[in-house]
C-alpha cells in the first residue's frame, strides 16, 4: 500500500524531527486518531481531512486569520495542510520554508510551504472518502487475487461516483462555490496522494472508459473554475488560497499519469488562471514536476484559439473560437470535437464549449458508478473462495 498523506491540522505544533520519517497510510491515521483522542492542549496531527477536536474553541477565536468566507453565504472555509508525499525528498536541502521544531502550525495552514498545501476541510474529506472507497475496492490489500484489473475498474467506479455527488451537489440551489471546488481539491489531492490506486487506474483494460472519466473531470473542473469567475473568487489575492496549487497538481496529472489519454482541457485550466490574472509559473515549485514549458504551450495553444481559430474566419470573423462556439443557439456536445473530414482518424476534443447538465447524462449511462467492486460487500464466503 501507498502512503496515504497526512494533514495536520490548524493550532497544533511541529514536533517532527529534521528528518522526515516516512509512514504507511495507516499508520498515519492511527497516529492522527490518537492525536485527536489527547487533551486540548495535543501536539499531534489531525487525521486527514479532519480536525482535531481539541483544537476547535481556539480555532473559533483565531478564525479572522485562518478562514475564508464564500461570497454567497459568508461562510467560513477553514484549511488543513497536507503534507507533501514527496516531502522526505527535499527535507535536507536549504533555506526550507516550513515551520521549525516547536512551532505551532497557524501560519503554515492557509498557504503552500514546503511542509504542504492548504486543502480546505470538505476538499481533505473528499480525498479521504475517495482514498477510503479505493481501498475497499482493493485486492492486494486482502491478498486476494480476482482478475488483473479489478483494482483499476474499482478506481474508475469511485471516479463515477465522485462525479455523481457532484451531479447531485450542483442540483441544489444553495450550494456554494467552495463547495463545488472541494471536488476539484480532493481529485487533484488524490492524483500525487495514491500513487498505486492512480497506477491501477490508468493502467485499467478500459482505456476509452478511462479517457471518458478525465474528460468528465475536466468538465468537472472547468465548470467549477466558471463558478469561481462569476462569484468573483478567481483571482489573485482569491479567498480561496489554493487555486493555483490546484492546477498546477492537475497540470501534472496531465502530463504525467495521464499523458497517454487525449485529454486536452488542461489548456482551458491554463487559460481560466491567465483571463483572471494569476501567472501559474509563478507558483511552480520543486515538488510539483510542472515546468514552465507546459504553462508556456497552453498559453500558446489557447491564444490560437483566441485570435486565429479556423472556426471564426467569416468576413466578420475575429479569429475567436470561443465566441464563435458560444454564439451557436443549436450547440450540442457532438460540435466541440474535431470534424472527420479535418483529420478521418482524430477523435480529439476541441475545448472550445462545454455543458456538464448537457453531458453528464449520457457519460452516467456508461459509468453508472455503484458498488459492484467494493469488496466489503462481498460476503465472507465470497470472500474466502477467491483469497
Amino acid at each position: 500500500m501507498p502512503p496515504k498523506r497526512k494533514a495536520s491540522s490548524e493550532n497544533t505544533h511541529n514536533t517532527r524531527s529534521t528528518k522526515a520519517a516516512k509512514k504507511t497510510g495507516k499508520e498515519s491515521l492511527s497516529a492522527a486518531k490518537e492525536s485527536s483522542s489527547k487533551s486540548s492542549n495535543s501536539t499531534k496531527p489531525a487525521k486527514k481531512g479532519t480536525k482535531d477536536t481539541s483544537t476547535k474553541e481556539k480555532d473559533k477565536n483565531n478564525a479572522s486569520s485562518k478562514t475564508s468566507k464564500d461570497k454567497d453565504k459568508s461562510s467560513k472555509v477553514s484549511y488543513i495542510c497536507l503534507e507533501w508525499p514527496n516531502l522526505a525528498e527535499f527535507i535536507d536541502y536549504e533555506d526550507q520554508d516550513m515551520p521549525g521544531v516547536g512551532e505551532k502550525f497557524d501560519k503554515w495552514v492557509d498557504r503552500v510551504s514546503d511542509l504542504g498545501i492548504p486543502v480546505t476541510e470538505d476538499g481533505g474529506a473528499i480525498l479521504e472518502k475517495l482514498s477510503d472507497e479505493a481501498e475497499k475496492r482493493d485486492q492486494d490489500a486482502r491478498d486476494m487475487y480476482l482478475y488483473e484489473d479489478w483494482n483499476g475498474w474499482g478506481v474508475s467506479e469511485i471516479m463515477s461516483n465522485s462525479l455523481k455527488d457532484l451531479d447531485r451537489d450542483l442540483s441544489k440551489k444553495s450550494v456554494t462555490p467552495c463547495e463545488l471546488w472541494a471536488y476539484v481539491e480532493g481529485f487533484a489531492c488524490f492524483t500525487i496522494a495514491e500513487d498505486f490506486y492512480m497506477t491501477c487506474w490508468m493502467g485499467n483494460e478500459n482505456g476509452p472508459g478511462v479517457e471518458a472519466e478525465i474528460n468528465m473531470i475536466g468538465i468537472m473542473v472547468l465548470t467549477t473554475l466558471q463558478k469561481l469567475s462569476d462569484h468573483g473568487l478567481l483571482k489573485p489575492d482569491s479567498e480561496i488560497k489554493n487555486i493555483p496549487i490546484m492546477c498546477l497538481l492537475l497540470l501534472e496529472f496531465l502530463h504525467g499519469s495521464a499523458q497517454d489519454f487525449v485529454c486536452g482541457w488542461g489548456c482551458e485550466v491554463v487559460r481560466f488562471c491567465d483571463e483572471a490574472g494569476i501567472d501559474l509559473s509563478k507558483h511552480l515549485r520543486k515538488q510539483v514536476s510542472v515546468k514552465a514549458d507546459y504553462i508556456d504551450e497552453a498559453l500558446a495553444t489557447y491564444s490560437e484559439k483566441k485570435e486565429a481559430s479556423d472556426y471564426d474566419q467569416g468576413d466578420d470573423g475575429e479569429g475567436n473560437g470561443y465566441k464563435a462556439f458560444a454564439r451557436k443557439k443549436d450547440w450540442k456536445p457532438q460540435d466541440d470535437w474535431r470534424p472527420a473530414r479535418a483529420a478521418p482518424y482524430d477523435d480529439e476534443r476541441l475545448w472550445y464549449r462545454w455543458d456538464w447538465k448537457m453531458e453528464y447524462p449520457p457519460f452516467k449511462k456508461n459509468h453508472p458508478g455503484g458498488n459492484h467492486y467494493d469488496l466489503t460487500k462481498k460476503g465472507k464466503a465470497w470472500r474466502k473462495v477467491r483469497s
